[in-house]
C-alpha cells in the first residue's frame, strides 16, 4: 500500500515535533519576562517568494474546519487578540479569542512556564490596544511570541502539551491499515497535503469520505480507511516532504508525481532525461 511505503520513508526523515509544521510567521512580538511589550518584528519580505508572507518556522498546526480551533502561540490577530478582520463576525472572533486564551491558560497550568505566563499577562493587560503595532498591521497574518529571546512555541513543554491536547479522545479502537496495530484511529486526520495542483490552499485531505456514496460498512470521514494518529502524521509529513523538493517531484500538466527509493540514493533520476550518460543510465 502506498501509505505504508510513505510511512516507511518517514523513518528516514528528521521529522518536526508532533503536530508542528513549517509555516510563514509574519509577526514576532518580543516581550520581557514580566509580560511588558518590547518590540514587534514584521518578517515579511515582498521581494522574496519564500518570505513573502513571513519567515517560515516550525509552529503548532492542525487542520481547521469551520469550527473554532486555536493554534497555540501561532495564530492570527482574531484568535490572538480578538481583533476582527474587515467584515468579520465580531461574536465569532470574541469566541475564538476566548478559546485561544483558554488554551494558553491550560498550557500554563499543565507546564508551569514563565514564558507562557508572560504571554498571558501581555494579552490580558488592562488598557492594551493595537497602537503599538505597525500601521499596515495585517490581522490575518500569523503572530508568535518571543520572551527574553526565547520563542515560546519552541519550548519542549509547550510542544509536549500541544501533542497531548490534540491526542484523540474517545476515538474508536480499530486496526490501523498502515501499521496493522489495534489503536485509536482518527475520524479526521490532523494534517493536510500541501502543493497538490488544484487543491485547497489550506491543504488537501488524502483520506476523506464526505458523502454517503463514499461510505461503506457504516464508516464515515477518515474511518473508511482507519489510521492511527502516529501513522497519519508520518505519511502526511513524508508526502509533504516529497512534494516540497524538486529532487523528488515532477509536475506534468495539472498533475504532480512524487518518487523515492527504498534506500537513500543521491541520484536525480529525472535529470537523466536531460543529461544522460551511458554509465549513469546503466547504473
Amino acid at each position: 500500500m502506498l501509505l505504508q511505503r510513505l510511512r516507511e520513508y518517514s523513518e528516514r526523515l528528521n521529522l518536526p515535533p508532533a503536530l508542528y509544521a513549517e509555516v510563514p510567521i509574519r509577526y514576532v512580538i518580543d516581550l520581557r519576562a514580566d509580560g511588558s511589550f518590547e518590540a514587534i518584528s514584521d518578517t515579511a519580505d515582498p521581494g522574496s517568494p519564500a518570505a513573502r508572507r513571513g519567515v517560515r518556522r516550525l509552529a503548532p498546526q492542525v487542520k481547521r474546519s469551520s469550527g473554532i480551533k486555536p493554534l497555540l502561540l501561532a495564530d492570527n490577530a482574531e484568535y490572538t487578540f480578538g481583533l476582527p478582520r474587515s467584515g468579520g463576525n465580531e461574536g465569532r472572533v470574541r469566541q475564538a479569542h476566548e478559546a485561544y486564551v483558554e488554551l494558553l491558560d491550560e498550557c500554563l497550568r499543565a507546564f508551569g512556564s514563565a514564558e507562557v505566563q508572560a504571554v498571558l499577562w501581555f494579552i490580558q493587560a488592562p488598557g492594551w490596544d493595537e497602537s503599538t503595532f505597525p500601521e499596515d498591521f495585517d490581522r490575518g497574518a500569523t503572530i508568535t511570541f518571543r520572551v527574553d529571546g526565547t520563542f515560546v512555541m519552541d519550548l519542549p513543554g509547550v510542544r509536549a502539551f500541544w501533542a497531548a491536547v490534540n491526542a484523540p479522545v474517545g476515538a474508536p479502537v480499530m486496526q490501523c491499515l498502515i501499521c496493522g496495530e489495534q489503536r485509536p484511529v482518527m475520524e479526521r486526520l490532523q494534517g493536510a497535503i500541501k502543493g497538490i495542483p488544484g487543491g485547497q490552499t489550506s491543504g488537501t485531505s488524502i483520506i476523506s469520505a464526505n458523502a454517503g456514496a463514499f461510505e461503506s460498512y457504516g464508516l464515515s470521514a477518515s474511518l473508511t480507511a482507519p489510521t492511527c494518529s502516529d501513522c497519519g502524521e508520518r505519511f502526511t509529513k513524508a508526502l509533504n516532504h516529497l512534494l516540497s523538493d524538486d529532487y523528488s517531484r515532477i509536475r506534468l500538466g495539472d498533475s504532480v508525481y512524487v518518487f523515492w527509493t527504498r534506500q537513500p540514493d543521491e541520484r536525480n533520476f529525472f535529470q537523466l532525461l536531460d543529461e544522460a550518460s551511458p554509465d549513469e543510465v546503466k547504473r
